[in-house]
């Protein structure tokens, strides 16, 4: 079991719960580690984009009653970040996207490019770091599957994973530590800085 102020939680729950757990804990996380190989990773998703993922990926027509509680709830997240970052303590944020995903055209032209355009704006915070993983890079952990880690001001940490059948959220810190390894030594070799944004100047150009 794992203590975080007075409560007591488990060390890891799934579907629901793990997603419950997750926006109590991202809401106040100082720290953020993002990994996305398939698409852009929800927290920085515009309503466009995520519609249509959501849409496609859990085969929802337009006008469910699933999908648009899905999106508004990916949409309140990224909205609370958004706040976040623009506030007076922003949380430090580490993404890395594959380029692939970036290239894949979701939605349309015009969304995509808003899409990328927001990914840019964001990359332009201080506190924000964004790498983008070229084709040439070759193999990495990541492709494995996304994933997303949690640190608050206390220390606790969460990682998160996202999947279509069941997400799940661990509660651990030897794994939280080594997903943040596997992110921050990566870094250093992908494209990052001035050049990720100058990348997704040129992959809207060529949308």
């Amino acid at each position: 079991m794992t203590r975080t102020g007075d409560a007591t939680t488990s060390p890891e729950a799934r579907g629901q719960a793990a997603l419950d757990e997750l926006l109590k804990r991202e809401a106040a996380s100082v720290q953020i580690h993002l990994m996305q190989t398939n698409y852009v990773p929800g927290l920085l998703q515009v309503e466009g984009y995520a519609t249509e993922m959501i849409g496609r990926i859990r085969s929802l027509d337009p006008g469910d009653q699933e999908l648009a509680d899905r999106v508004r709830t990916r949409m309140k997240r990224a909205a609370g970040l958004a706040e976040r970052l623009e506030g007076e303590e922003p949380p430090r944020v580490s993404v890395l996207i594959d380029e692939g995903a970036l290239r894949r055209l979701v939605g349309g032209r015009e969304t995509m490019r808003k899409q990328l355009a927001h990914l840019s704006d964001v990359a332009k915070l201080p506190t924000v770091e964004l790498g983008i993983v070229p084709f040439g890079f070759g193999a990495y952990s990541g492709l494995a599957g996304p994933f997303e880690v949690h640190r608050d001001a206390q220390g606790d940490d969460a990682v998160y994973f996202e999947s279509t059948d069941e997400s799940k959220i661990v509660l651990d810190e030897a794994e939280a530590e080594r997903r943040r390894r596997v992110v921050d030594s990566m870094m250093a070799s992908v494209v990052s800085g001035d050049d990720a944004r100058a990348l997704l100047e040129t992959i809207s150009r060529e949308l």
